[in-house]
């Protein structure tokens, strides 16, 4: 009789052992699969992303160069002769928008009395692994605000 019930005891172990091994081997290639599911997803995101920003670039560029040619296309209509002040506010407007592409602005960001921005942004910046040479300061006006004032790099 106690043979039998280790026999049985023996049979239960040897069986729990291979439904626990197939469900190890089910779950690792459940967890493959959603792995490549997940970089896939993330793939389709990046390019997607990848086209905005090459599409936005690409607008804004055609829109300025089209401000200056139509600058120089209203000069050439007015006897070859560029107007300074035309030509001038193309540029400026180019200028400007070249100065605002390359911002950035960090919000949340806690606010100290006698803080020195430049040392909290670095501080910030190299967390995420970046080291640029940049100037900050903070945008808006000092007052009893509950959230920070944001911070323009």
């Amino acid at each position: 009789d106690s043979q039998l019930q280790e026999l049985k005891d023996s049979v239960v172990i040897s069986v729990g052992d291979t439904v626990e091994t197939q469900l190890k081997s089910y779950s690792e290639e459940q967890v493959i699969k959603l792995q490549a599911q997940l970089i896939t997803s993330k793939d389709s995101q990046l390019q997607e992303f990848k086209d905005s920003v090459v599409t936005s670039v690409g607008n804004t560029v055609e829109t300025q160069l089209k401000s200056y040619s139509e600058a120089v296309q209203d000069s050439r209509n007015n006897g070859g002769v560029l107007d300074q002040k035309v030509l001038k506010s193309v540029v400026k407007n180019v200028v400007a928008e070249e100065d605002r592409s390359r911002n950035l602005v960090i919000f949340g960001l806690a606010e100290e009395p006698e803080e020195k921005v430049d040392q909290r942004v670095s501080e910030v910046l190299e967390a995420v692994g970046e080291k640029p040479k940049f100037e900050a300061c903070r945008i808006g006006v000092k007052g009893k605000q509950k959230t920070p004032r944001p911070v323009k790099v």
